[in-house]
């Protein structure tokens, strides 16, 4: 639908009796021809000079910053940390992360049970409390919840996760665990990787000896 020039002014807003507050919504819905056309008009270059920089100001950020979903609180500690990790500890906050117990109710696994050390359910609380696997990494944890003055996890509490995970003062202590467990799982992928392309045709090469052998 063609825009109307004339009607511009009213659209950007504050520069004309008629106008109404802009909203940056609004303003992203501009493209750039329109954003052009606004700053030829008599008093409007600087304005258009202003959106054009908020917009790439807002595209950075948005980029950096993770974007939780719609109605939730954002822990700002959390929105300063890389999206990925910041996904990764709303994962383990709603017990979405992709592991044992999750995956199983997904049926994207076949079982709960923890892989890293096969001890019980691969459940959040098994991975803060009790998996061998991370236990140099649980240390860790434990001694950043004691540095910010929060209790470690006991063994006779119902939900110790939920009160970690609450408690602002333990972010910090948390997000280090995550980004942990993370950083040896993308180097145990990259590992794996690496070995599959060191061995890329050794097993075609052997099937192919066996059948000129027979």
């Amino acid at each position: 639908m063609a825009t109307n020039v004339w009607a511009l002014p009213i659209i950007v807003g504050r520069f004309c009796p008629l106008s109404f507050p802009l909203s940056l919504s609004l303003i992203q819905g501009l493209n750039a021809p329109i954003i052009s056309l606004i700053g030829l008009l008599p008093g409007f270059a600087i304005k258009a000079n202003w959106l054009t920089a908020k917009l790439a100001r807002r595209t950075q950020q948005v980029g950096q910053a993770y974007q939780p979903p719609r109605g939730w609180k954002l822990d700002p500690i959390v929105a300063s940390t890389p999206k990925h990790l910041a996904r990764r500890y709303y994962q383990f906050k709603t017990g979405h992360t992709p592991i044992g117990a999750y995956l199983h109710r997904i049926k994207a696994r076949d079982s709960p049970n923890c892989l890293g050390c096969s001890r019980g359910t691969e459940t959040v609380r098994h991975l803060l409390t009790n998996c061998r696997q991370w236990c140099h990494q649980r240390e860790k944890l434990y001694a950043g919840l004691a540095e910010a003055g929060v209790k470690a996890p006991q063994d006779s509490e119902q939900c110790p996760e939920a009160r970690l995970f609450q408690d602002p003062k333990a972010t910090t202590a948390l997000l280090a665990f995550i980004g942990a467990i993370r950083e040896r799982e993308d180097n145990q992928q990259a590992w794996e990787q690496a070995y599959k392309t060191d061995n890329w045709g050794i097993e075609a090469l052997d099937e192919g000896e066996r059948e000129g052998e027979g």
